[in-house]
């Protein structure tokens, strides 16, 4: 198929995806794409007006006016919050919770895209301060737990489309950065007893950490499995 507008593009079979993606981000390039070819059929390439719309399977990326999200994208991100409700829901103790909703919000940040992770990521404090695996105590501190979980996957999603290595260390970048959020909050915004501020400290960091880091690998597992079932059906 070929990218229309005054300076097309020939894409062959041997185009590489991520330049493609690169350049599909360049409005002054390319304007339009016409006849999808059934060699990308894990690409949604959606012309709007004089932009492209341009999205990876399960993934979101966008430019222009209008936001268009993929249906995949919301059933994904259900199925993952409704996975992450179940967790939570187990009242396990805060050790194992904890990595476990971190892995969570990891394998949704890889598997639909940061948008995905950071609305589940919104919602795990509420649903843990209602079953009770925060105390009451620690209610003004959801929205910087909020704010950390977004800080995590916006990084996760950073380096989505990356190897694993820069996966790695978007996990790493974002459990430190997701730390010293909640962590800054803990200690100069909040005014807490001293056992819930330590809660609000380190475990922060080892939780998304011990979370994180599994699920690259995991997200990497399934991936691989899905373009191998992709490939046996094409």
């Amino acid at each position: 198929m070929t990218a229309g507008g005054p300076r097309g593009y020939t894409i062959n079979e041997g185009i590489n995806m991520r330049k493609l993606s690169k350049l599909l981000f360049l409005t002054e390039h390319v304007n339009s794409f016409t006849n999808p070819d059934v060699q990308y059929r894990n690409f949604a390439i959606i012309p709007a007006l004089r932009e492209i719309h341009f999205f990876r399977e399960g993934g979101l990326a966008m430019r222009g006016a209008r936001i268009i999200v993929p249906v995949r994208m919301i059933t994904r991100t259900a199925l993952l919050l409704a996975l992450t409700v179940a967790v939570q829901a187990l009242s396990l103790p805060p050790v194992i919770t904890g990595p476990l909703v971190n892995f969570m919000l990891v394998v949704a940040s890889l598997a639909v895209g940061a948008a995905g992770g950071v609305m589940i990521g919104a919602l795990t404090p509420w649903i843990a301060l209602a079953v009770g695996i925060l105390p009451p105590p620690l209610a003004p501190a959801v929205p910087f737990i909020m704010a950390g979980n977004a800080v995590l996957c916006l990084l996760v999603g950073l380096f989505a489309s990356r190897s694993n290595l820069f996966r790695f260390l978007g996990v790493a970048a974002g459990s430190v950065l997701k730390f010293v959020v909640i962590a800054w909050a803990a200690s100069y915004v909040l005014t807490l007893p001293e056992p819930m501020v330590h809660t609000l400290m380190l475990p922060q960091l080892t939780n998304a950490l011990l979370g994180g880091l599994p699920a690259v690998v995991i997200a990497a597992f399934l991936s691989h499995a899905v373009l191998q079932k992709a490939e046996q059906k094409g």
